[in-house]
């Protein structure tokens, strides 16, 4: 059974990369359950690595709080 990972941009374009399997598109991205780094970045603010849980058969939606780069 498989997992989704979604992310919500709240209309900031944002770089969300699942390490060693690639970035999450407009659609999420299809995982098999296990758990992921994801590092999600965007101009003008500092990169956040965070460890997320892909659950058998759930669509996960993430949100982030980006920190502005000084």
């Amino acid at each position: 059974v498989e997992s989704r990972f979604r992310v919500a941009t709240g209309g900031t374009p944002v770089s969300v990369l699942v390490r060693g399997i690639g970035l999450v598109g407009p659609q999420g991205l299809v995982l098999p359950p296990g758990s992921y780094e994801l590092e999600v970045s965007a101009n003008g603010f500092l990169p956040l690595r965070v460890t997320r849980e892909a659950l058998p058969g759930v669509t996960a939606e993430f949100s982030f709080t980006l920190v502005t780069a000084a």
